[in-house]
């Protein structure tokens, strides 16, 4: 099997795995970060864009994918979310657009990609925390299944550019955060 095809796999499996977490935030069983998931859209569109400029091509369905699906939640956020109003959320939010900006005064796609995957990792602090409270917050499905497709990204990789390659790694890296307590940990309520 080619990268291409590869790719494309991984972009399809990660697509598919919004619709259980999104019935889960409907069921009353997740209530989405709305910092997580607003910084997550926008940087997912940046790190689409840098990425093609940067001549990433089989992650890129990925990408678009998590573009698409880290939209749709923060959308749903605004409704069924949360927002914890303590320093550690509002030092992420002012971290990632503070990344965003110097992206935005830099202009250049491989440095976009390197700020936007360090300010990727500064965006999923809150939901490891919430996880590691409660580790039955979040659908383990649908971070185990973005685990599964995040790998299956990493094995799309056709590159040998760091810009291109680090995009695929960290996704695995944040996903083992929050998956880390989701099966190791013990909570009260039932495990998912």
């Amino acid at each position: 099997m080619n990268t291409h095809t590869i790719g494309i796999l991984a972009g399809i499996l990660n697509c598919t795995l919004i619709i259980p977490y999104v019935y889960s935030i409907f069921k009353g069983d997740t209530k989405p970060n709305r910092i997580t998931w607003f910084i997550w859209s926008f940087l997912a569109w940046v790190l689409l864009l840098a990425s093609l400029q940067s001549g990433a091509k089989a992650t890129t369905f990925w990408l678009l994918a998590a573009a698409i699906n880290s939209t749709l939640v923060a959308i749903i956020s605004i409704w069924k979310g949360v927002s914890a109003k303590d320093p550690l959320d509002m030092w992420c939010f002012f971290l990632g657009v503070g990344g965003v900006v110097l992206w935005i005064i830099t202009r250049r796609a491989e440095l976009s990609v390197y700020i936007s995957a360090l300010v990727d990792v500064i965006a999923i602090i809150p939901t490891v925390r919430k996880v590691w409270h409660a580790p039955s917050s979040e659908p383990k499905i649908s971070w185990t299944g973005g685990f599964i497709s995040a790998l299956l990204n990493v094995a799309a990789i056709d590159s040998t550019k760091f810009a291109i390659i680090l995009p695929p790694f960290v996704v695995i890296g944040w996903h083992l955060m929050v998956l880390i307590p989701m099966y190791f940990k013990k909570n009260s309520k039932s495990s998912r």
